[in-house]
């Protein structure tokens, strides 16, 4: 969930909840400053750094092994819901697998933002 803080031509800075604000290359028609809005992305659109990062910080509650990928559902303080975060499986990504209880930090991709209203 978040709200919109300045319109551009090219996108907006949007605060989010537990992200802070930040700018997202996405449509700006109809957008206001001040309205609130849901930002959805898929799991695999989001940047993962290791704690202490800039970003949101998460902690992971659960992780799935779906072979190509895995999977993780993160908590955030100040999110209304879940956080859902996918990694590939392969060479590309060299980090290494997060285990349950250990916190994340992630950054949404600004290019990968759609805006839905709250």
């Amino acid at each position: 969930d978040g709200q919109v803080r300045e319109v551009k031509a090219d996108g907006a800075v949007i605060e989010l909840a537990g992200f802070g604000a930040q700018r997202y290359y996405t449509s700006s028609e109809g957008l206001a400053v001040g309205q609130k809005l849901v930002l959805a992305l898929r799991p695999e659109r989001f940047l993962a750094e290791d704690g202490g990062a800039a970003g949101g910080t998460c902690v992971v509650r659960d992780c799935r092994f779906l072979g190509h990928r895995t999977n993780y559902i993160l908590e955030m303080a100040g999110a209304a819901r879940p956080v859902q975060f996918s990694l590939a499986n392969d060479p590309a990504h060299a980090r290494r697998p997060v285990e349950v209880g250990e916190s994340l930090c992630l950054r949404p991709d600004p290019y990968g933002a759609i805006v839905l209203p709250a």
